[in-house]
This record gives C-alpha cells, sequence and structure tokens, in this order.
C-alpha cells in the first residue's frame, strides 16, 4: 500500500537568515491524558529546534490548535531565541545523553560547538579545539560521546559531560560531515575531499573508499532495511546501508563493509541533505539546492544491490538545506524542512 503524500502543515519565520540546520528533540514518546486513553487520544510530544546564518537558534514548541484556526491543527510557535553562537549557526542535533536534563547540541561557525538546556537554553557545556567552523555534529550512541566534523579536515570526539576531546580523526583534508551507527557501533565520515571513511569508535580506520562521489560529500544517514521488505529471501540481501549525499546530484547506499549497493538520482543540482525515515520503513528523504525536497522508497535486490525511486517531489521558494522527520505517526506530516526564513 502507498504512503500517503506529504502536505504542507506549517510554516514559519523567525529567523532573518537562512535556516541552515534544524533537529527534532522528544520531550517524552507520546503523552496522553489517562493511563487508559485510547490510541487516537495520544498526542506528539516534541520539539524542534533550527539554527540560522543570523546566528540564532530557535527552539520551537507544538501547540494544539483549533482546526477553525490551523486546518491541519499544527502549529509551532518560537519558545526560546538564543545567541549563544557568535556567527553562522550551521549544525544541530539532539543529546540523550542525560536523562536529567533535556538538551541538544550546536556548532557553527566560529568553531565551537555547544550543549544547551533545552528547558531554558543556557550553555551546559562548550567543546573548543577545532580550527575551522563546526560543520556537523552526532551523539555515540550509548557511550556520552559527542562527534564534531569541522572544515579544518577533522573529525573529534568528546566526553559530553567534561568537554574533554577524546579522540582526532585527521584522515580527510576538507570539510568534514559525521554519521554514528549503534549497531554495530561506527562512525563514517565523509569530506569535501570525496572520500568516505568507516571508524571504529576507538578511532581505528577500518576503511577508506577514496573517490566515493564525484564531488563533495554533503551529508550522511544511516537506513535500516527491515527483512520483511526484501525482495528475495536470500541472506546475502543487505540489512542495512549508509546514505551519502554529495554535490554531484546524487545519493548513494553503501553496506557498512564499503560495497555500493544503489545511487539514486532525479535532483538536478547540489544534494544538501540525506535522512532516513524512523517511521517509514525503507522510506529517505533528500534536500537539494534545485528547491526540492524529494521522498524516496527503497527496494532490496537480489545480489546485494538495492533499488528505489522518488516517490514525491516537494517544491519550495528557495534552497532546502536540510530535512527531518518528527517522531510521531500521529502527525500528519512526519518531516520537517527549513528554507530561507521557514
Amino acid at each position: 500500500m502507498a504512503s500517503s503524500p506529504f502536505l504542507l502543515a506549517f510554516e514559519g519565520a523567525v529567523h532573518s537568515k537562512a535556516v541552515r540546520c534544524v533537529c527534532v528533540v522528544s520531550k517524552n514518546a507520546l503523552s496522553s491524558s489517562s493511563s487508559s486513553a485510547s490510541a487516537s487520544s495520544l498526542k506528539p510530544s516534541f520539539e524542534l529546534v533550527s539554527g540560522s546564518l543570523d546566528s540564532s537558534v530557535v527552539v520551537w514548541s507544538l501547540e494544539e490548535t483549533p482546526a477553525s484556526r490551523a486546518p491541519t491543527g499544527l502549529v509551532f510557535s518560537p519558545r526560546l531565541c538564543l545567541q549563544h553562537h557568535r556567527d553562522f549557526v550551521y549544525c544541530v542535533a539532539p543529546c540523550t545523553a542525560d536523562a536529567n536534563i533535556r538538551s541538544f547540541f550546536s556548532g557553527g561557525k566560529d568553531k565551537r560547538a555547544l550543549r544547551i538546556a533545552l528547558d531554558d537554553g543556557r550553555v551546559l557545556m562548550e567543546y573548543t579545539g577545532h580550527e575551522g567552523p563546526v560543520c556537523s555534529l552526532a551523539e555515540v550512541a550509548a557511550s556520552s560521546c559527542l562527534v564534531t566534523g569541522s572544515w579544518d579536515g577533522s573529525a573529534r570526539l568528546w566526553n559530553i559531560a567534561s568537554g574533554e576531546c577524546l579522540r582526532k580523526l585527521t584522515q580527510h583534508k576538507h570539510a568534514v560531515s559525521v554519521l554514528t551507527l549503534r549497531e554495530p557501533q561506527l562512525l563514517v565520515t565523509g569530506s569535501q575531499d570525496k572520500a568516505l571513511n568507516f571508524w571504529s569508535i576507538s578511532g581505528h580506520l577500518q576503511k577508506t573508499i577514496p573517490d566515493a562521489h564525484d564531488d563533495i560529500i554533503r551529508a550522511l544517514d544511516y537506513l535500516s532495511l527491515p527483512s520483511s521488505s526484501s525482495a528475495s529471501s536470500s541472506s546475502s540481501s543487505p540489512s542495512s546501508a549508509v546514505l551519502s549525499a554529495s554535490n554531484d546530484q546524487l545519493v548513494k547506499a553503501w553496506s557498512l563493509d564499503g560495497s555500493l549497493l544503489a545511487q539514486f538520482e532525479g535532483h538536478s543540482a547540489f544534494v544538501f541533505d540525506v535522512t532516513a525515515s524512523r517511521l517509514r520503513a525503507n522510506v529517505f528523504f533528500t534536500a537539494s539546492d534545485d528547491c526540492t525536497c524529494k521522498v524516496w522508497e527503497v527496494q532490496d535486490e537480489e545480489s546485494r544491490r538495492l533499488s528505489g525511486r522518488a516517490t514525491q517531489t516537494l517544491l519550495h521558494a528557495a534552497t532546502v538545506w536540510r530535512v527531518r522527520d518528527t517522531p510521531s505517526k500521529q502527525m500528519q506530516v512526519p518531516m520537517s524542512t527549513m528554507t530561507h526564513a521557514q
């Protein structure tokens, strides 16, 4: 059965310059008025965090809105407008390391990464040491570590609580995008030098693909492929893939041993972001300089290969820098896209 199409549910303008990054931070998995509430009464509980070239970070809260005010019932309002960075904000990501304090990370052109409390916006920790802008970051699951990628060509692992730099990975020559995997525990880096590297969490380089793309690698994500989706019962069918997006207008899928599984064509300009859906099996989203966001569906094929197609194209008025899905199936539109001042 085909997935229902995505429709515009909300548009908000607070930033004064281009919105470069967005993440979703869960408040609680789901909330209800009572333990006996029906599934239809469950409400999503999350907030959005956006970062901009105006140097600000904004926390957006979801409101319950009457249909007379918003047909979708979906409205986000800016709850916090933060000016902790001294220049462009390039990346934001949720933090789950501390169950007692809801927080998120941000990184920017001022060469710093910050951990910020979601409730009141105070800075909990500052991570300094990069010699260039921090352009990507991600939490390392179950290890209380943060990994950052920078224009200085390095990726660094940090102790989240103390701010200590634990490891510096210097295999790349230019700006680095980072991805962390829970099972198995791996770190993947992609770079403007077109290379894709697979690392152990201890910092051991396991695999290098020198020319993974024909141009800059912009973003990475991890796509899980449930066995029930496989077109073949063969044990050789891939169960997961690393997705890479590039200025060469392509998204590629890689096995965890570095084998190319597929490439996806459809954008007519740089692909700035790729993110896998956490709710829809075998679905991922892309954001591009061609002013579109695309929804893709992936199928397993024989001989450790994948195939896929774009099932929907969402047109925007300007470049789409980032795309994320939200953590609730109750939402009509489980995805957020950010363009200029939206």
